[in-house]
């Protein structure tokens, strides 16, 4: 499973019974059916598995519909031998989901982690994965599937464009997914939607299609001015990399600023909802707007240089729908992955992760791309630009690509090995850590997945 390959579907619905309340028990040994299909993110075959007493033919083939596929009266037909394992997503003993994958061993880690960290469920292990789950597996990993840090980049405004807000002249734009540049300009002149799009990867959800693209609305001449400015905003920021059709590989990604008509009606009510900040976002990341340009999103759920002003249009659209935010109230933060590893309280360290007596720094689930170490009771790290640094970090180390991902026991706490970069403390030597004192560790696979994430007691 990619890295962080669920994100462009940020406006995606909620799935109930999904990721709010982790799966328990064993899983029902009844099996009504199953069916195969593609997932559209990772691109991989995966098995849904329906057990339990409680499935109907309808109920069943109403969730492979979500796949425009067949329901067959049969179990998944993976051998045992093949399969890394399977994600229960469901808490219903009698209305379990299981989904089943296969593969080679060196897709376990990532496999066991998509379904936990992305997925909400629990892991259990087949047969390919048995014994490990894939844990130790330290030196799996893929040189080509990263997360690009971002950077600052300072360029000459197009031939045409007006003299850039920065020194010299130069328009300069942060190449990050919460990243704008100058208002009124694009944003994929000034920086790089492919970076962009590793950071959180695009995949091409076709956007809502329920509403007329011939709005009669649009012969307001208030109401296609107000459009056209959100349309602008959208434009001069990374969200144009997934939701612009004529910039992305494939199609726009859940709505198309490039869309004729009113763009507007290719959200969804969610996607509304979303952009109205009809639930807490703030988990994704955001640039202060002095730093970017002027936008921000603290107030709305999408980038503007007028907060307020965006939230009303979408709380609007909203309205004409029949629908308002306090439909959307109840909802956790959003994507709530974020927001789960965001409360996620770390336990005492069981296996020798932490700092040794000699500065050693050990974790498991792999090779990381970032450690962390963090006194306790700081709030985790979460994703750039403004939640990857929280209060209490002491030691902040990330690989820069295409360095080879830290191993454990190769990396010693305060010395920053080659082809990687510091970045707490900001200058200087990491603070010693005291003997006796209690630490908490952080090691991630890459931005938002994290491995280790315990507490340890320096020796």
């Amino acid at each position: 499973m990619r890295a962080l390959a669920f994100a462009p579907f940020l406006l995606l619905p909620v799935v109930a019974g999904v990721g709010c309340e982790r799966p328990s028990g064993e899983v029902p040994e009844s099996v009504f059916g199953h069916c195969i299909y593609e997932n559209r993110f990772s691109g991989l075959d995966e098995c849904r598995e329906f057990r339990g007493d409680g499935w109907t033919e309808s109920a069943a083939q109403a969730s492979c519909d979500e796949y425009e596929v067949d329901l067959e009266l049969s179990p998944c037909p993976y051998p045992e031998s093949e399969r890394q394992g399977a994600c229960v997503t469901t808490t219903d003993p009698e209305l379990t989901i299981q989904l089943v994958i296969a593969g080679e061993a060196d897709g376990c880690p990532s496999a066991e982690r998509g379904c936990e960290l992305f997925g909400g469920g629990t892991w259990v292990e087949g047969e390919v994965c048995g014994g490990g789950g894939g844990s130790s597996a330290d030196d799996v990993f893929d040189p080509d599937n990263f997360y690009i840090p971002e950077t600052l980049e300072c360029v000459e405004p197009l031939a045409g464009e007006p003299v850039g807000q920065s020194a010299d002249g130069k328009v300069c734009t942060f190449q990050q997914i919460s990243g704008c540049t100058e208002e009124g300009r694009n944003f994929e002149d000034y920086a790089s939607c492919d970076v962009v799009r590793t950071q959180r990867p695009y995949s091409p959800v076709p956007p809502n299609d329920t509403e007329p693209a011939n709005d009669p609305r649009l012969q307001d001449a208030d109401y296609a001015a107000e459009l056209a400015w959100v349309k602008g905003q959208l434009n001069s920021c990374a969200c144009a990399c997934c939701h612009k059709d004529s910039i992305t590989p494939n199609g726009a990604a859940i709505f198309d600023t490039d869309a004729a008509g009113n763009f507007a009606n290719t959200f969804t009510n969610y996607g509304l909802a979303f952009a109205a900040r009809a639930f807490d976002s703030s988990y994704l990341g955001n640039y202060p707007a002095a730093e970017n340009n002027g936008f921000s999103r603290d107030v709305a759920g999408l980038p503007s240089t007028d907060q307020q002003r965006m939230k009303a249009f979408f709380t609007a659209e909203l309205e004409h729908r029949g629908s308002s935010v306090d439909e959307f109230s109840d909802l956790p933060p959003q994507p709530e992955i974020f927001y789960r590893q965001a409360i996620f309280e770390p336990e005492a360290c069981e296996n020798g992760e932490g700092v040794d007596d000699d500065g050693i720094v050990r974790w498991r689930g792999g090779r990381a791309r970032y450690l962390h170490i963090l006194e306790v009771g700081s709030v985790n790290p979460g994703n750039p630009p403004d939640l990857d640094t929280p209060d209490g970090s002491l030691w902040r180390v990330g690989t820069l690509p295409p360095t080879i991902p830290m191993k454990t026991g190769e990396v010693v706490y305060g010395s920053v090995p080659d082809g990687h970069a510091q970045k707490i403390p900001e200058t200087g030597e990491a603070p010693a850590l005291v003997a006796g004192r209690d630490y908490v560790i952080f090691a991630f696979a890459d931005i938002g997945i994290p491995m280790t994430r315990c507490i340890f007691t320096a020796q």
